[in-house]
């Protein structure tokens, strides 16, 4: 296997890739720090209120864009799509931010950041690449006018038609339950390093 083949692999994989670099990532937090996540019933302080919103917020978006997106079929431009061109990823990488939010953990955070860089930039790249061929001057025209991450304004957003039928083909219901099963293994944790 080439390291192209492997990043390949990897690119392909990302979801199941980055959820088990974060399972790592707890598992090492709690071994070698003894460290604990802020329970679900903790309001009290700012983190676990402001990373249950990032992963609530990062699910919206990620669930809003996989019921407007029909993969390679058509260009995607309405819904989450007028305001980013990612808007996937986008809410990956919200979901993870919440998650590390809730463990306070700067090395999760640093590896968020590092798997971010090392597999979804170019993961974005090769898309934006098959994207241009596929779909010549109507991709050109849409990247031109819409930034690929970062919205830069709320007001073009445009509703695009959101089917269920769509979101489950597109496989996002593992997206949620993966991350209630990343939530409920850290309130689950939470009560063990507290003794409950």
């Amino acid at each position: 296997m080439t390291g192209n083949d492997f990043m390949q692999a990897i690119a392909r994989y990302r979801l199941h890739f980055s959820f088990f670099v974060f399972v790592a990532l707890a598992l090492e937090w709690q071994l070698n720090d003894g460290g604990r996540p802020h329970p679900l019933s903790s309001l009290g302080d700012l983190e676990h209120p402001l990373g249950m919103g990032l992963v609530a917020l990062g699910l919206w978006l990620r669930s809003w864009a996989a019921g407007v997106i029909d993969k390679r079929k058509a260009l995607a431009t309405a819904g989450p799509y007028a305001l980013v061109r990612h808007p996937l990823y986008l809410g990956s990488f919200l979901i993870a931010l919440g998650l590390v939010e809730i463990m306070e953990d700067r090395l999760a955070l640093a590896a968020v950041v590092l798997v971010t860089f090392a597999i979804y930039i170019p993961t974005i790249r090769r898309e934006e690449r098959f994207l241009a061929e596929r779909f010549g001057a109507a991709w050109q025209r849409y990247a031109a006018g819409t930034p690929a991450f970062l919205p830069r304004r709320c007001a073009r957003l445009v509703s695009g038609e959101w089917c269920g039928h769509q979101w489950w083909r597109n496989r996002e219901w593992r997206v949620v339950v993966r991350t209630i099963v990343v939530i409920a293994f850290l309130e689950w944790w939470n009560g063990v390093t507290r003794g409950g």
